[in-house]
């Protein structure tokens, strides 16, 4: 959750990821924070530093500008542009995403299209607004990995 636990509630990371490995030792328990990883992570996520010989996902990839004013408007609580993209976003979409995916780490999208309500659990379209969605993202993931 980006850290919120720890910093808005005082939590300690650390002693979050032992009760779940409490319950359940063979599961991989992440880290998704500004601040250095507990060495109890099993993974780095999204804001988090890399952790030596420990696997990174970027979890929440987007291109330049995404979240703000492209996809918010003020005073207003839901997304705006929801799954669509202009040529330019979705180009450096796509080079992220190889970045990460070349260098042997995780990559997943993080886009208005999934995280609006209601939640599109299907693919969608080809991202203009016509045809909104991220299909034309999962047909690249797919021919390219």
């Amino acid at each position: 959750n980006e850290g919120m636990a720890h910093k808005e509630m005082g939590f300690d990371i650390s002693r979050m990821i032992m009760a779940g490995k409490k319950l359940d030792p063979t599961i991989m328990i992440g880290y998704n924070s500004r601040d250095n990883p507990p060495s109890n992570a099993d993974l780095a996520l999204h804001h988090s530093e890399k952790i030596p010989g420990k696997p990174y996902i970027e979890s929440e990839g987007t291109m330049t500008d995404y979240w703000g004013a492209y996809s918010k408007e003020q005073g207003l609580y839901g997304y705006i542009n929801v799954g669509i993209y202009t040529e330019g976003k979705m180009a450096e979409q796509l080079k992220l995403t190889d970045k990460l995916l070349k260098n042997g780490c995780g990559y997943m999208f993080a886009s208005t299209w999934l995280q609006n309500v209601p939640p599109n659990h299907h693919p969608g379209g080809d991202g203009t607004h016509c045809d909104p969605g991220i299909k034309w993202w999962l047909e690249y993931i797919r021919e390219n990995y």
